[in-house]
């Protein structure tokens, strides 16, 4: 199998998009809507108070705008129509109003059976991101189409949750293409599985005909309405306002499959008779003038009835040859493009086997037009383990008469594996001796001597066939084990099955060692394959508090969606870690620091005083400045979760699932929840704690709460009017902490027990080499998450973390690479998220070097970046930036010069190669190299969340201006 290298950038549109341009342009009106006061509308319909541009035009104006339209449609249609056959102008003629210069509709487009609606998972997060940094001519470019969207009413003003960033792609005349980056929302969108029609299909049905017309639809895209509900999932983010689109735009997941539909409908009881549909092109197709001049007239009625539009220019009528989809068709058959072949006539010679792939999978694709293409084409094998060569493999001769034969087999072995084993024979201390006296002629028990020169052990008394004995000299050994461990078609498999294949045809002394060493030592294995132990950490709980209310944990849930009606979608969990006593806050999830910290000082401390210890997670209300300087002022120590592992606050854990049950057994209306806290809190707080034995409340305050009943006990009909004497309620409530403190050790002791019956203690140290899984860490070319390394490393161990009480520590700092360092990766991380790594020793030398496969996406063949090591600037007219890369699993002679855009999934890598350079630069006082200029793109990432962090572009004033970056509104105290 084939791949060719290319990789893209995934920020432009679906590949299946026609490539058609965004907006016409040619009859702008004399005042086109500024998109600076464009009113924000939430509404489809527009106001009756409200003139549209026509409306507010005078009369004369509007006459004047409709006489030259109407002269640029005739010109249009007489420059488009005078080569065509009488009949066929006629026709076009008569249908002129399917090829308008414009838009003829202002606003979206008329109802039709078909409209895109965007159906989100159960589980999705609104993805909003910062507007993508554009050029000064971008910037134009960007409101100038910007406006005519405006003027069509294809978008209009929003403040929608949801936000797209923009940018532009080149198109192959010159000019730019509005593309928007939906890939947040795809992520989110349940896919439509639609089928798509095949292209070699649609070629078979056009054999025998002679006459050919294709209609390029105008912006097809544009022309199907979105559903008035899913509107603001559209909307996007510029520089000139928020914006969300009233028809289809391009770059939505579903939105071939939608057009794929509206076209199918419009003419499924002709399709394949004499129509063909691939998206916005189609092909009318016919065996006589006369067939086809019916055909036409039928697609264009049906065309004309369903209110589409096509754009002339592009549209070719009862041709003998046209162009579709990337191919030349004409009454002679099937041809490719004449300047697909250019373009592999003119590739450049390969110089590796990485170029030597991209260009096998080039011309692959058109091994349907070569003759003979598989005769000089073969698939990339290594030599030096493809010891038995496949004899289909070999290119045949055809100078040579063929020899005609009713069957045959062909066995051969490379001789200079033959003679490698005859060499190593005579060094190795086991079988030095029995090949000796094998060659002398002499016998050995359980041994004889090949035909070819190799020594084969054969056990009477095993079901085994004879078995070739391995010389321990050498690397022999090493690729045996390789040949049925590391090749693909071995699969990695695990200890016994590679044993098993190893010990059908090979035998050496303590071979069942060798093996399980050696896979144990295998970096793929290691990075690839589930753990088969118990989990590693044992439970360590956290000090019990002395008192009341001294440490409490803090977490929040939410977002809870829809907000109810007093604007609330989260709740604030605070719990007293001595006491189990709760307080839930409704409140925003969104909520700023500051506002947190009133929550807390108006629930918690007014009545209890400062704790000395927050427990609480990475979440970024506790993370900002304004949080951790409020409690160094007052002595307040916070501790943070282990990176990706909330079970160390597993108090609050717990909370939260007890408050969703409660609020699920009573709450019937979803916008009401937050009327129903005050009740689920107090019975939270009147509960027995099985921790402590008794209810939050009684360890609080010393007396159970009252309640209606009490008032009908016989102790409760007369006042009482005697008063404790202040001794006796001290020493009530002294008995009430110690109670409380031995059930919570008892407790702990308890949970310990039954949770480490689950797990075992863990072997690591500082200084050890670990590997880290993987699952919460966005690495590069994460492009197939599916099917990635589940362990990432290897990383050494830096210090531990955790408790100084804990007698085995549970969390370790390890060393990050440097882009995930720069991109404020956390470092710290729970032993059950790492592995311990066996770095292969010198044993193992001979491994062979394993180039890892591609990962295709979106079709497109792609490698995994390791390290960029170098940069520089091409004499090419205009001058580009282009990176040394060494690409993973690959040989550093192999790293090649890729350009930016070939480097779209290396992000990260391509910041702290720039940084680094920068900072080197700019440390130097007299530096012979000019700064290196920033990227002509910064991608603006969302807000850091705890398993995914985002790096700050950094940027120097001497460069470019200072950039502004807007953080959350939390940021903002």
């Amino acid at each position: 199998m084939f791949y060719s290298v290319n990789v893209t950038d995934l920020l432009r549109y679906d590949p299946l998009c026609p490539e058609v341009e965004l907006i016409s342009l040619e009859t702008d009106p004399p005042n086109p809507p500024s998109i600076f006061a464009a009113p924000i509308s939430t509404s489809t319909r527009q106001p009756a108070d409200t003139p549209s541009t026509s409306q507010a035009l005078a009369p004369s104006t509007v006459e004047s705008i409709h006489t030259s339209r109407a002269n640029a449609d005739a010109e249009e249609l007489t420059r488009f129509t005078t080569d065509l056959e009488p009949a066929v102008r006629d026709l076009i003629r008569e249908y002129h109003n399917i090829f308008p210069p414009y838009f003829p509709y202002r606003g979206i487009p008329p109802m039709r059976g078909v409209e895109h609606s965007i159906q989100l998972v159960p589980d999705y997060r609104v993805h909003h991101q910062a507007p993508y940094r554009l050029s000064i001519p971008e910037a134009k470019e960007l409101k100038r189409q910007l406006e005519e969207l405006l003027r069509l009413g294809f978008i209009k003003p929003c403040n929608s949750p949801w936000g797209a960033p923009v940018l532009f792609a080149r198109k192959a005349d010159g000019t730019l293409r509005l593309c928007i980056d939906y890939r947040g929302l795809n992520r989110y969108t349940i896919k439509n599985s639609y089928p798509m029609p095949r292209a070699d299909e649609l070629f078979d049905r056009l054999a025998g005909n002679r006459f050919f017309t294709k209609i390029d639809l105008r912006n097809g895209y544009h022309q199907i309405r979105v559903a008035t509900e899913d509107q603001p999932t559209t909307a996007f983010r510029s520089r000139f306002g928020h914006y969300e689109f009233t028809v289809m735009p391009f770059g939505l997941t579903n939105a071939p499959a939608t057009f794929q539909t509206a076209t199918n409908d419009i003419f499924r009881d002709i399709l394949e008779e004499y129509v063909l549909l691939y998206l916005d092109d189609i092909l009318v197709y016919s065996r006589t003038l006369e067939d086809h001049l019916k055909h036409l007239r039928d697609v264009l009625q049906r065309l004309r009835k369903h209110g589409f539009y096509a754009k002339l220019s592009k549209c070719r009528f009862a041709l003998r040859k046209v162009d579709f989809l990337g191919h030349h068709v004409s009454d002679q058959g099937l041809h490719i493009d004449d300047a697909k072949i250019t373009a592999i006539a003119e590739w450049p010679v390969p110089t590796s086997a990485k170029q030597l792939r991209s260009f096998l999978g080039l011309t692959s694709y058109y091994s349907n037009f070569i003759q003979g293409y598989a005769s000089f084409t073969t698939q990339l094998i290594k030599g030096e383990t493809n010891r038995v060569a496949d004899a289909l493999s070999r290119r045949p001769d055809h100078n040579q008469e063929p020899i005609h034969l009713a069957a045959i087999s062909i066995t051969t072995v490379d001789q200079s594996v033959i003679d490698a084993y005859r060499t190593q024979y005579r060094h190795c201390p086991h079988y030095r001796v029995i090949h000796a006296t094998l060659r002398s002629g002499k016998t050995v028990p359980s041994y004889f001597l090949g035909e070819n020169g190799l020594v084969y052990r054969h056990d009477r008394s095993s079901q085994l066939e004879p078995r070739i004995c391995v010389p321990s000299t050498g690397q022999l050994r090493v690729q045996a084990v390789a040949e049925f461990h590391d090749q693909a078609v071995a699969g990695h498999m695990g200890f016994h099955k590679t044993l098993a294949r190893v010990c059908r045809l090979y035998v050496w002394p303590k071979s069942k060692d060798f093996v399980k060493v050696y896979i144990q030592e295998c970096p793929t294995c290691q990075e690839v394959n589930s753990a088969n132990h118990l989990p590693y950490g044992l439970l360590q709980p956290l000090p019990i508090p002395e008192g009341r209310w001294q440490s409490i944990s803090m977490d929040f849930i939410g977002p809870l969606r829809p907000p109810t009606e007093r604007g609330h979608d989260a709740i604030l969990v605070v719990v007293d870690r001595f006491t189990k006593s709760a307080r839930f806050v409704p409140c925003r999830y969104r909520i700023s620091a500051r506002e947190v910290a009133d929550i807390v000082f108006n629930r918690v401390v007014r009545d209890h005083g400062l704790p000395q210890s927050i427990i609480s997670d990475h979440d970024p209300r506790f993370t900002n400045t304004f949080w951790r300087r409020l409690h160094e002022v007052y002595g307040s120590q916070v501790r943070f979760s282990s990176s990706y592992h909330p079970q160390t606050d597993g108090q609050t854990e717990v909370t939260n699932k007890i408050i969703g049950n409660i609020l699920r057994k009573f709450v019937r209306d979803d916008l009401q929840w937050d009327l129903h806290l005050a009740h689920a809190e107090i019975a939270y707080n009147h509960a027995v704690s099985p921790a402590t034995g008794m209810s939050p409340f009684y360890c609080d305050l010393g007396y159970h709460p009252r309640v209606a009943v009490d008032f009908l006990r016989p102790s409760r009909l007369r006042p009482d009017t005697r008063c404790r004497a202040l001794d006796d309620w001290i020493a009530h409530m002294a008995a009430i902490m110690k109670r409380a403190h031995e059930s919570l050790a008892d407790s702990q002791t308890r949970m310990a027990a039954r949770a480490n019956r689950s797990r075992m203690d863990h072997p690591f140290k500082v200084g050890d080499d670990v590997l880290v899984d993987a699952r919460h860490l966005q690495l590069e070319a994460d492009t197939l998450r599916k099917f990635r390394h589940r362990f990432f490393g290897p990383c050494c161990i830096l210090q531990a973390v955790g408790s100084d009480t804990a007698a085995s520590p549970v969390s370790f700092c390890v060393k990050l690479p440097d882009y995930l360092r720069q991109a404020r990766v956390h470092d710290v991380y729970h032993v059950s998220l790492l592995r311990p790594y066996r770095r292969p020793s010198e044993r193992f030398a001979g491994r062979p070097y394993e180039r890892p496969p591609s990962i295709m996406v979106d079709g497109h063949e792609e490698f995994v970046v390791s390290d960029i090591v170098s940069r520089r600037v091409t004499d090419d007219t205009p001058p580009r930036i282009e990176y040394l890369v060494r690409w993973k699993g690959y040989p550093d002679e192999e790293a090649t010069w890729e350009p930016l855009e070939h480097l779209q999934h290396a992000r990260m890598l391509v910041h702290a190669y720039d940084r680094a350079r920068r900072a080197e630069t700019s440390a130097s006082t007299q530096p012979t190299d000019p700064l290196p200029p920033p990227l002509a793109e910064e991608i603006a990432e969302d807000e850091p969340t705890p398993s995914e962090a985002v790096p700050q572009p950094q940027t120097v004033a001497s460069e470019r201006p200072q950039r502004t970056h807007r953080l959350p509104s939390r940021y903002d105290d």
